[in-house]
């Protein structure tokens, strides 16, 4: 770490941890709870599949929240769908833990420039209340690809950090999870 000028962090499955088996899980406790409120079933179904269908529409590498929200209610005009996404970031919320092992490579580094890069259709104010939530706070920024419209797989989002801030790649180093994203 000491010799990188840049520290950049992945955010899911990396500075942070959802308490479910799968990241699917946490549409299936979104689901019991839309039941219960709106008497709606199978939502996590809807919620999916316009989400693919919106990211494979898209002229970008990737899509936010909004996007997805706002094309169920074109679709859904009964689903009371600001409601539901609320609902979303709550579950999101309460099943977020911080990753005790990354979380110490994050105190290494905190005397280095922190970024935070994830490839999320999450807002960047969502994240910063999960980030909040975790206790990471002596980060520098944040780039997320459903904001920029740019991936982590395909490299575009990197191409525009190290352009934006004018660091060269050998000063930067990222830590993640998935190796063809990170």
């Amino acid at each position: 770490i000491q010799q990188y000028k840049v520290i950049s962090f992945n955010l899911f499955d990396s500075l942070v941890l959802r308490n479910v088996l799968f990241p699917q899980d946490i549409f299936r406790i979104l689901d019991k709870q839309i039941y219960e409120n709106y008497g709606i079933r199978d939502f996590r179904y809807i919620r999916l599949n316009v989400e693919n269908e919106v990211r494979n529409q898209s002229n970008q590498e990737d899509v936010g929240i909004d996007d997805i929200y706002n094309e169920i209610k074109l679709r859904y005009s009964e689903i009371p769908v600001n409601e539901i996404k609320e609902l979303e970031y709550q579950v999101e919320l309460e099943n977020i833990i911080p990753n005790p092992y990354v979380q110490q490579i994050f105190e290494c580094a905190k005397e280095k420039e922190i970024w935070i890069v994830s490839d999320t259709y999450m807002p960047k104010e969502f994240v910063y209340r999960i980030l909040e939530k975790c206790g990471y706070s002596n980060y520098n920024k944040v780039y997320l690809s459903g904001e920029n419209g740019k991936s982590k797989l395909s490299g575009a989002l990197y191409k525009h950090i190290l352009e934006e801030n004018n660091v060269q790649s050998s000063d930067w180093l990222h830590i993640g999870d998935d190796y063809q994203r990170d």
